[in-house]
């Protein structure tokens, strides 16, 4: 320990200082490359092999076979452009067709619960007619045996009638 030097001489203090720095800048730069270097997955969505815009809308697509597709997914998928429109269309006509729709519901339910309260009527005049085709049919298979029991005693009388006219005569 020459010369009041220690293990640690003051040289070395802003080496030590310096090379502090160094590593917490090289962390410093890895974690703002990590942020920049972050990617995101944004897929392709391809018609017919070939790329679609991210501009592109449904009606661009009516022709053709591509117009097919364009049709059966029209009311699913909204395409980036159909979202910008959707978004610009005032709020006064969303508000209005909104009223619009809840006036078609209802109006559908009024119908639904006016077709329900015919087919209760309707299942109600099926069971009193079915209640009174069960009475009559009652009915009738009694006067049935009656007539056969009346029949019967019309012959067992026309018997005895026959059998005391011959006693007679």
């Amino acid at each position: 320990m020459e010369g009041g030097k220690g293990p640690l001489s003051k040289e070395d203090e802003p080496q030590k200082g310096a090379k502090e720095a160094r590593v917490i800048q090289t962390l410093v730069d890895k974690k703002s490359d990590s942020k920049v270097r972050t990617l995101t997955w944004t897929p392709t969505i391809s018609l017919d092999g070939t790329p679609l815009p991210a501009d592109a809308l449904i009606r661009d697509f009516q022709q053709g076979r591509v117009g097919y597709m364009a049709d059966a997914v029209e009311q699913a998928l909204l395409l980036p452009g159909d979202t910008v429109n959707l978004r610009s269309m005032r709020k006064h006509e969303a508000v209005q067709s909104t009223h619009r729709a809840e006036e078609i519901v209802n109006s559908s339910h009024r119908v639904m619960k006016d077709e329900e309260a015919r087919c209760i009527a309707a299942v109600e005049a099926f069971r009193v007619v079915d209640r009174k085709a069960q009475e009559l049919t009652t009915k009738l298979t009694e006067a049935g045996r009656e007539k056969k029991n009346a029949e019967a005693a019309l012959d067992g009388a026309e018997k005895q009638a026959e059998a005391q006219r011959k006693q007679l005569y």
